[in-house]
């Protein structure tokens, strides 16, 4: 997987009542007017969706443990892949690694905007 910001959709049509242009966010998709109501994630869950799994891989039961070599993906900060030389890893824990990494900086490292 390469979970990255640019690689995760979100489906926020609930937020708003009625679709938002996509990108200009406070207006209705036909320019019509200013979208009215808006309200909150945690009042109304929006779904996420993962997109690109071009870097996607198929691992067979019988062929455990499964080891790659790094790096791979958009995530450059992965502590197996900043080791120069560094042995395969799991990427499973790499995945969760990247998926932590995101929901981190888009979620919880954010700044309050005026």
């Amino acid at each position: 997987m390469d979970c990255k910001s640019n690689n995760v959709m979100a489906d926020t049509a609930c937020l708003f009542d009625s679709p938002p242009h996509p990108s200009k966010k406070y207006m209705k998709r036909d320019f019509s007017g200013m979208v009215s109501k808006q309200t909150s994630r945690t009042l109304k869950p929006v779904k996420y969706y993962l997109i690109d799994f071009g870097l996607a891989e198929i691992y067979r039961p019988q062929d455990a443990p499964f080891l790659r070599q790094g790096p791979w993906g958009g995530d450059k900060t992965v502590p197996e892949h900043l080791v120069p030389d560094a042995l395969p890893c799991d990427p499973f824990a790499v995945d969760v690694y990247c998926l932590g990494n995101f929901l981190r900086q888009v979620f919880l490292d954010v700044r309050i905007r005026n």
